[in-house]
C-alpha cells in the first residue's frame, strides 16, 4: 500500500495505489443552498438537485468495470 492511503475493508488497486471504496460526497455553499445555514452536523436532510451530466468515464481494474459520471449542479433545494 502506498503511503498516505489508509487500509479499508473494501479497496481497489488504482495505478498502484490502494484506494478505499468511498460514498459520493457533495460540497455546497450557502449561496447555492441558503437552507443549510440553519442545519446541524449529524442531522439528516433531503436535497432536491437539478443536474446536467457533463462527463462519463468507464474504468476497468482488478477485473471489474465501473462507470462514473460528472454532473454540474444547476439548482439545489433543501428541506428536512
Amino acid at each position: 500500500m502506498k503511503k498516505g492511503y489508509a487500509k479499508s475493508k473494501k479497496s481497489n488497486m488504482v495505478r498502484g495505489y490502494d484506494m478505499p471504496d468511498m460514498s459520493p460526497s457533495l460540497h455546497l455553499e450557502e449561496k447555492d443552498l441558503p437552507e443549510l445555514k440553519g442545519w446541524k452536523v449529524g442531522n439528516k436532510y433531503k436535497i432536491n438537485l437539478e443536474v446536467e451530466q457533463t462527463g462519463s468515464q468507464i474504468d476497468e481494474y482488478d477485473g471489474q468495470r465501473k462507470q462514473r459520471a460528472t454532473f454540474k449542479i444547476l439548482k439545489a433545494e433543501g428541506g428536512k
